[in-house]
Parts: structure tokens; sequence; C-alpha cells
């Protein structure tokens, strides 16, 4: 048995458990984060400074204009990035963990934002991961569709980038493709690209 003690993941011939967030990517862009915080505030000093500087030599009048001159420059610097952060930690959960289990009963698949997943081996023939590029802002990011295929009724399940870290994404399809090979089923993983308005799919590995 091979046990993660970090993250209490762990692996077998007959069961595999995979637990994974986004927590230590939060950790490592904290002195980011800090600078970026510290920017702001030694811009809204010198915003305050300099607004001082000319209040003085203003008439009594011109006052109370420079005051509101400054909260009209200070509260959006200081509140947009504080809902900027909160928005992020909200939507994308980074702090919540993400759950994988596979035995030779069931596969499940547990992330924020989403139903629990959960699929029995008797419920599919052919499992198929597709590979594709989906643009998200000024990016693309890459996303995988897992299709669970039977005849009378397949299923899917659609992994994102908020979902599980791209090297916990290898690692599960590590144990999808042992189990998938135990249980006699079909597995298959593809990129699927545009070139020319037309759609081509290569099998690659992952």
């Amino acid at each position: 048995m091979n046990i993660n003690l970090i993250n209490m993941s762990f692996k077998d011939s007959n069961e595999a458990r995979i637990v994974d967030s986004f927590k230590w990517r939060i950790y490592g862009a904290l002195p980011c984060v800090g600078c970026f915080y510290y920017t702001i505030i030694m811009f809204e000093i010198s915003v305050i400074f300099n607004i001082s500087l000319s209040s003085v030599a203003d008439p009594p009048n011109i006052a109370p204009i420079n005051r509101l001159l400054q909260a009209l420059i200070i509260i959006p610097v200081s509140t947009i990035p504080f809902l900027f952060t909160n928005f992020l930690i909200k939507t994308h959960k980074p702090f919540e963990k993400r759950f994988f289990l596979i035995n030779k009963e069931k596969i499940q698949i547990t992330v924020p934002n989403k139903e629990v997943f959960r699929i029995n081996w008797d419920e599919f023939d052919a499992l198929h991961i597709i590979q594709k590029k989906e643009p998200h802002g000024s990016a693309d990011y890459r996303v995988y569709f897992l299709y669970f295929i039977k005849e009378e009724n397949s299923r899917s399940f659609k992994i994102e980038a908020t979902d599980f870290r791209r090297k916990t994404v290898k690692e599960i399809f590590r144990e999808l493709k042992k189990f998938s090979n135990q249980m006699n089923k079909e597995y298959m993983v593809m990129r699927e690209e545009k070139k020319s308005g037309r759609v081509y799919r290569t099998e690659i590995r992952i």
C-alpha cells in the first residue's frame, strides 16, 4: 500500500483514494499578494500626502473638495483588491478538499460547486477521456471530459482547471487506466483540436 501522509491519499491494488486542494498554491502566492497590497498602500499614502500639501495653499472652500477627492481615490483602491480576493475564494474554494475514489466496485469524484459523481463499473463498457482547451478570459484552460460509455446509457464528467491540480489529474488518470485494465474496460485518452473549422482527435498518453 502506498500512503501519502500529507494529504491522506492512499493506493493499493484494490482501491485508490486521492485528496487534493489548492491551498498550497494560495500560500505560495502570499508574497506576491503582499507586494501588491504594499504597492497599493504606498500609492494611497502618496495621494494623501500630495492632496494634503495642495490643501494648505488652497482657499478654505477648496479643502472639502480635496477631502472628497481623497475618499473617491482611496476607497475604491482599498476595497477592490479585497473584494476580488474574496470573490476568488468563494467561487473557486481553494481551501476545500477534492476527492477521487476508485475501487473494484465504483468510481467517485467529489469537487466543490458540483454534485458528487458516482458510477459503478457495471454501468459502462468503455472510458474515453477527451482533452480540450476552453477559453477563459485572455487564456485557454485545459479541461478533460470523461465519457463512461454504454450502449443504452452513457454518462460523463468534466474535470476543469479549478477541480484538481494538473499533477493530480495525471495521477487520477493513471489509476483510471490501471483499474480499467483490471476490470476489462476499454480505456482511451484523446486530444481534441480544431483546425480550419474541422475537429481532429488524436490518441495521447497522459
